[in-house]
């Protein structure tokens, strides 16, 4: 399948190809996060750096992490669950972790709103601009290391028709966004 243009933080990935594609998603997590942490961290930023990284990680919060979830728990899972299901415990673990993990990204989420448009990074919002990215990227950690050690393996098991069907919804779930 053909590659399709890629904007951090939207949600459209880079790749098609299943699990390329979540994986890439998961590499994006890592990077968003990372650059929220620098930001909190580094000396004072200027209002077009906070700008952007801010965002840049609320996009990928509430536009390509959601549409990721979506993908896994409505196209994935139900897959691997037919054509693995001795994968069903660790299926069941990674969608309670969807719905755990969510309050910590709600707190990144809710912080980067405030800071959008800002000129200045106040030192008390830098601070926790730092730390509750940190605590995001920790939560994710075990999440993002089961998917890959686990479960796409699996997925790069199934037959070339699941994955394109894979793909295919993946794709419609991303035809609203802007290009």
């Amino acid at each position: 399948m053909a590659d399709v243009p890629h904007e951090s933080g939207t949600g459209t990935p880079r790749t098609t190809e299943v699990p390329e594609a979540l994986v890439d998603c998961h590499h994006r997590l890592r990077k968003v996060t990372a650059l929220a942490v620098a930001l909190g961290q580094g000396p004072a930023a200027p209002a077009e750096e906070i700008r952007d990284v801010v965002s840049k990680v609320h996009k990928y919060f509430t536009v390509a992490l959601p549409l990721h979830e979506e993908d896994e728990d409505r196209s994935l899972f139900p897959r691997l669950l037919e054509a693995a299901p001795e994968l069903a415990p660790t299926i069941a673990l990674l969608r309670a972790d969807h719905h755990r993990l969510a309050p910590p990204v709600a707190a990144l989420v809710a912080l980067c709103g405030q800071l959008q448009g800002g000129q200045e990074l106040p030192s008390q919002l830098a601070g926790a601009l730092a730390a509750t990215a940190q605590a995001v990227a920790a939560s994710w950690q075990d999440h993002l290391a089961i998917e890959e050690r686990e479960l796409f393996p699996a997925a790069r098991r199934l037959s070339s028709a699941v994955r394109t069907v894979i793909a295919e919804e993946m794709r419609a779930r991303r035809a609203h966004l802007p290009a």
